[in-house]
This record gives C-alpha cells, structure tokens and sequence, in this order.
C-alpha cells in the first residue's frame, strides 16, 4: 500500500500534493496566437514524447498526435526488440503522409533504465524540444508477475518522471494509467480517489497503482494528467484490434459453445471502451489547458452489466442465451488448472471482472470533453463490429467451435 491517500480531493481541481517536497520550476506561457482554430484555452503546439510505440493503443495515438502537433518533432520511444516493427509501421504512415513519417524520430530506449535509455545528442534534443509528453508503455497482462511487474510499471514509470522533470519547456505529462487501480473496492470510485485500503486482484493492477502514487506524488513538480481507461476493446467503427483479450474470452467461449451457463450472478457492470474513445479522449484532453493534476476516468457512461454483454453476445451470433447460473468459484477453480486454462485459451483472471460490483465515476471525464465532440459509443452500437473482426482474424485459431 502507498504511504500517501488522496482522500477528500477535489473532483475539478489538482488532486495530489507535493509529496516530496520540491519546488515546481517556472514554465513559458501556455497560451499563444498560434492555436489552432477551435482549440480555445489550447496548449501551445509543440515537440512530442511518447512511450509505448507500437503498441496497441500507443500506435493511434500517435497518428493523431502527429496531426495535432504537425510541423513539430516527434520522439518515439521504441524497445530495441521491437524496432523492427516499429520501423514497418513508420513506413505505413510515410506511404499515407510523407510529412507526418518526417516529423518522427524512432529512439531505442528502454523505460525500466535512467533516462529511459537515452543518452548524448538524443537525449539532449528531447529533453529541449519536448513539450507533449505521453507515457503509455507498460505492462498490460493479468497474469504478470509481481517482480517483472514491479521493474516495468513502477520503477519504468519513475524514470519517466525523471526524465520529464528535466524538461524545461514541458507544457504536460499525459500518464496512462487504468481504472482498475481501484482494485477489489466495490459500489462507486470517484475520479478523485486513489488510495482507499484497497487490496488488488492481480500485480497488473497491483503495480498500475504504485505507479499512479509516483506519479501523484509529483505533481507539485510536473504538469501531470492522469488517464485512467477501462477495458479496452476494439475499434468501434472497423473492430479492429491487436489483441483478444477481456471480453474476446466471452466471445471465445461462446464460438466453442462453452457459454452454456452463466457463471456467477453476471450482475456487474463489465467497463469496456473501444479504443478509438481513448485515443480521440486523450488526444482532445491533452491540448485542453487548465487540466493539471485531474484524473480522467474513460469509461462508458452506461456501462452494460455482464449478463447483458453475455445476452448481446448470444444474439448476434445467434447461439441460445444462457439461462442456467453456476456459481462463480466452479469456473474459477476449473480455470485454476493450468491444462484446462490452457485448452480453453482462457485465463482464470478474466472472471473477477465478470462479478465485480464496481461502477467507475466520470463527472471530470464528460465535463472536460463537454464541446470537444468525443464520447463513448455504446456497447451494443459495436459489439457487430467486434465480432466480425474477431470471426475475420481468430475464429480458425480455436481449437474446435459451434457456431
């Protein structure tokens, strides 16, 4: 557990303080002349640092970024390992928008080491020119251990606040981070919230906690926003997606003709977004000034309970709707055995988010995006998409199926 509680701060308004005692530096305007049309109380334009390329989420926001910040240097932090892929994907954009792929400058660097890996003449230039920073890289896998966790998501996460630190024209750190620090609290989380003596699921949501503290514990010190996104699902509009984790389980088992029953009461609301409504979320918020120190829930505002998902999910691919109801620990401890989560494809993790009673609070999300023209479809408007996206990419990969 942090040390530090955020109890009682306001919901539009910073809600850290400055926990180690530094002093926050003196920073250039925000405002100028040269915001765009339409970005009324916009931050200043500028040089962009982002982590998490290519990732799933990070390689959109990215593209949008480069729109929003055209003209402007773009520093793309890039895990050697994966610059490979990460170069293929800088030629897809240069094969669209030779302008943009010129903007960006692919940096092997790695979170975990000081100065995220970099050092001489690379350091130096995003250290000057960086005025937009993004933290996305992480790691999202409910079944991480806790010391690999520890090294990525925490002590990856302070090394980015050093590095930003550093940073003299630094206008905002945009830090990703997740709604389900809230761990195994039930009923509502405000956006304000963070360390309430929860306990924790897994270390993924464990470490994304610890990582928040440090980061809250710097806010005196840094122009911080904090993201919190639900479960991220596809894209709304094409359903197109990286990985088939989450509700794809649901999806999985129900091709398989397993969701013959409901497993627990189903009850609680399953907090999907798609993940166009985060990266258009955080791309609108990121250049909205006055937001330092606020914490951003992107949640659908009328997030579907579970046994709706399982019920929308039976009806478009036209299996029967489960109508027995097993009690949740028989699925659980089956899933316990490593051959059968195996078979299935299936971590047991993934049920805790079936029966968990949490509803995460988003006054501060719709009042900041208020005129922005963003906001989250609803489930049931893209589940079509989804599906046909998971029939197009890994329906062959199951190992038997009904449907």
């Amino acid at each position: 557990m942090a040390e530090e509680s955020t109890k009682g701060a306001p919901r539009h308004g910073a809600e850290g303080g400055n926990a180690g005692g530094t002093t926050r530096r003196l920073r250039s305007p925000r405002k100028t002349a040269e915001t765009p049309k339409g970005a009324a109380n916009g931050l200043e334009r500028g040089g962009i640092f982002l982590t998490g390329v290519p990732g799933f989420i990070g390689k959109r926001l990215a593209r949008q970024l480069l729109d929003v910040h055209a003209g402007h240097p773009a520093f793309f932090l890039v895990e050697p390992r994966m610059m490979a892929q990460a170069e293929k994907w800088i030629e897809e954009i240069r094969g669209d928008s030779p302008e943009r792929a010129a903007q960006v400058r692919l940096l092997a660097g790695d979170i975990t080491a000081s100065n995220c890996g970099l050092e001489g003449a690379a350091l130096e230039e995003v250290l000057t020119q960086t005025r937009h920073m993004f933290h996305l890289a992480a790691i999202y896998d409910l079944t991480v251990g806790r010391s690999i966790a520890v090294k990525v998501n925490v002590e990856g996460t302070r090394n980015v606040l050093d590095l930003a630190a550093q940073m003299p024209n630094l206008l905002r750190l945009n830090y990703i981070s997740t709604c389900f620090v809230a761990g195994d609290r039930k009923g509502v989380v405000m956006e304000s919230e963070l360390d309430e003596g929860q306990l924790f699921k897994n270390f993924y949501e464990e470490t994304k906690f610890l990582a928040e503290v440090e980061v809250r514990r710097r806010f005196a010190e840094i122009p911080i926003v904090v993201y919190r996104p639900a479960i991220v699902v596809g894209d709304s509009r094409t359903g197109e997606t990286d990985k088939f984790d989450g509700p794809y389980y649901a999806f999985r088992a129900s091709y398989m003709g397993l969701l013959v029953v409901r497993p627990g009461a189903c009850k609680a609301p399953v907090n999907i977004v798609p993940v166009d409504f985060i990266v258009d979320a955080i791309r609108a918020l990121s250049i909205k000034d006055g937001l330092d120190g606020m914490t951003f829930q992107l949640v659908d505002p009328a997030t579907p309970r579970a046994t709706e998902v399982i019920d929308m999910i039976a009806e478009r691919i036209g299996s029967p709707s489960p109508k027995l109801r097993v009690p949740a620990f028989l699925f659980t401890g089956a899933l316990r055995s490593e051959k059968i989560s195996a078979m299935l494809g299936i971590p047991r993790q993934v049920l805790d988010y079936f029966n968990h009673g949490v509803v995460f609070d988003t006054q501060n999300t719709q009042w900041a995006l208020e005129g922005t023209g963003v906001s989250c479809p609803p489930f049931g408007s893209y589940i079509n998409n989804l599906l046909a996206f998971y029939r197009q990419k890994a329906l062959a990969t199951l190992p038997w199926r009904i449907a």
